[in-house]
């Protein structure tokens, strides 16, 4: 394959970007069932109610995302309805039943902040196989992306919903990959791509650990965008204690990075941020743990004071956008292109060697705020409704991103 090259006045590339929020959850009263969304403080676990009023009945044991670029938690319950609530007012936007509910259960759900879009894995009953799917959080319209999926094991065959707390997964927007693991899967790693919505890895996972398999598995995994590092949370039954542990997708090896394990019995929710380094985990009872990803050791941890309430899922607000490169191959043919002046006051030219591209521009906070299609040649863009700051653009053919770099816009 032939080199792509991608020409801009400035030589900057889009590196991976994080933006830090807060850390949000829904609980669940134990005595009448009704949910919150709440904020959680990770240091002292004091929460705060976001919500105005109580929803829902039994949202227990559901799995969640949050979508930081329009303020959105969602949360899927083991009925398939979809709740989408805002993070700013705690009111329920929507809550919506999935079109494939009684043919396939989604397990599992992950927003992805590059491409605005909300995926899940939906599982299959008649033929015991999970896909990757589209969700519409308005319609709760699904829509399958595979052709080809993977089949769970005989544990769960047959029946009509997948214990959706025995599957966890993260979505790698560097590499558009989606990646499920679960004790189900006997500590095997799935990734599809976001692309073609098929199966682009399979690996069993291996331990350099001193305990041997099988009382060694993966309970938790997260994706980190600040240093493209896939990070698990190890479980060893035999002392029933944690640990963290860097994962390779690649070859499947996990390296411990804990020096001393974490004791508990059940943990039931994960997640990452990447900007203070921090892995946080909640268990029964409300506890959040919070480890170093630099150490993988404990920082603190701290019980949530819940007054009859209960915890299943919580979420930290990060938005992540990456290119590894800022130049990348395509197809078997060169790409000249060249946008210029950069800095500029939002007009500017792209020159581009191919038809059928399109430029799109996404601002600080991941919102794709410009899409223009370009001709082969010179093509004059103007953007003058967007105010003065830091951009990055992306030029796209046939779904294919050639390159990414930054605009400046004076």
């Amino acid at each position: 394959m032939k080199k792509v090259l991608f020409i801009s006045i400035i030589l900057l590339s889009l590196q991976t970007f994080s933006q830090t929020g807060s850390l949000y959850g829904i609980r669940m009263s134990t005595s009448t069932y009704a949910s919150q969304l709440i904020k959680i403080n990770p240091v002292t676990a004091a929460i705060t109610v976001v919500s105005p009023s109580n929803f829902g009945n039994g949202l227990v044991f559901g799995v969640s995302t949050l979508n930081p670029t329009n303020k959105i938690f969602y949360f899927l319950t083991p009925g398939d309805t979809l709740y989408s609530i805002d993070i700013l007012s705690g009111n329920v936007l929507s809550h919506v039943k999935l079109s494939t509910a009684g043919t396939y259960s989604a397990p599992i759900l992950e927003f992805n902040a590059f491409d605005n879009t909300l995926y899940g894995v939906s599982h299959k009953f008649s033929n015991n196989t999970h896909y990757l799917s589209k969700i519409n959080p308005s319609t709760g319209s699904v829509t399958i992306l595979s052709t080809t999926g993977f089949s769970s094991p005989s544990a769960i065959a047959g029946s009509t919903s997948t214990p959706q707390y025995l599957m966890n997964s993260t979505i790698d927007p560097i590499n558009n990959l989606f990646y499920i693991n679960s004790e189900y899967f006997y500590d095997t790693l799935y990734a599809f791509n976001l692309s073609t919505g098929n199966i682009q890895l399979r690996k069993k996972l291996s331990s350099s650990f001193t305990f041997s398999a099988p009382s060694y598995y993966q309970a938790m995994i997260e994706f980190n965008c600040s240093d493209t590092s896939l990070y698990a949370i190890v479980k060893y039954s035999g002392n029933n204690m944690t640990y963290l542990s860097k994962v390779n997708p690649a070859t499947g090896s996990v390296t411990v990075i804990s020096s001393t394990g974490i004791s508990n019995n059940f943990f039931v929710g994960s997640t990452l941020d990447p900007v203070t380094k921090r892995f946080f985990i909640t268990s029964v009872p409300d506890t959040i743990y919070s480890t170093s990803l630099v150490t993988g050791n404990l920082v603190n941890k701290n019980k949530m004071f819940n007054n009859g309430y209960y915890n299943p899922v919580f979420e930290y607000e990060k938005l992540c956008l990456g290119n590894p490169t800022g130049v990348k191959q395509f197809a078997d043919e060169d790409i000249y292109l060249n946008l210029y002046p950069n800095p500029n006051n939002g007009t500017f030219n792209v020159e581009i060697d191919k038809s059928s591209t399109e430029l799109m521009i996404i601002n600080a906070i991941g919102q794709h705020v410009y899409t223009q299609k370009l001709n082969e040649g010179l093509n004059t863009v103007y953007t003058h409704q967007l105010a003065k700051g830091l951009y990055y653009y992306t030029i796209i053919q046939k779904n294919n991103k050639l390159g990414y770099s930054k605009l400046l816009i004076e």
